[in-house]
């Protein structure tokens, strides 16, 4: 009996703020997807500017992905880490495109350092980063 515990895989465990960051970037997906498609004309005007249907098409397809990416880092996956850096290369060609300048747009990268850093947070000196397959 003693070798079968010695066999079970370890609780997987993460930092109580990591798991607050990977719920906030799904809401914060999930919210973009809710505004570029049921208020468009809402953002357009706080916004002030004309937001087309292939932007907004770009914007609800970030947030799905943003959504899904941290869904899956919740489950243990490094892929949605991987998920997170091709929505911020996404966001900041978007941004680009909108005219914005270089460094306004490599703020597209700041979700994915924070997010890094967030994940090397320890419990049980153990980082969920450690933990992802």
């Amino acid at each position: 009996m003693p070798e079968q515990d010695q066999q079970k895989e370890p609780i997987r465990e993460r930092h109580g703020f990591t798991t607050f960051w990977l719920g906030y970037l799904i809401v914060n997906g999930l919210t973009a997807i809710l505004l570029f498609t049921f208020f468009k004309k809402d953002v357009a005007e706080i916004l002030q500017m004309e937001l087309t249907d292939q932007y907004c098409y770009f914007m609800i397809g970030i947030g799905i992905l943003n959504a899904i990416s941290a869904f899956l880092l919740l489950s243990w996956k490094k892929i949605g880490f991987h998920g997170i850096i091709v929505s911020s290369i996404l966001s900041m060609y978007l941004s680009l495109q909108m005219g914005s300048g270089i460094g306004a747009s490599l703020l597209a990268f700041a979700q994915t350092g924070v997010l890094y850093l967030v994940l090397q947070l320890k419990k049980n000196n153990r980082s969920a980063w450690e933990w992802l397959d």
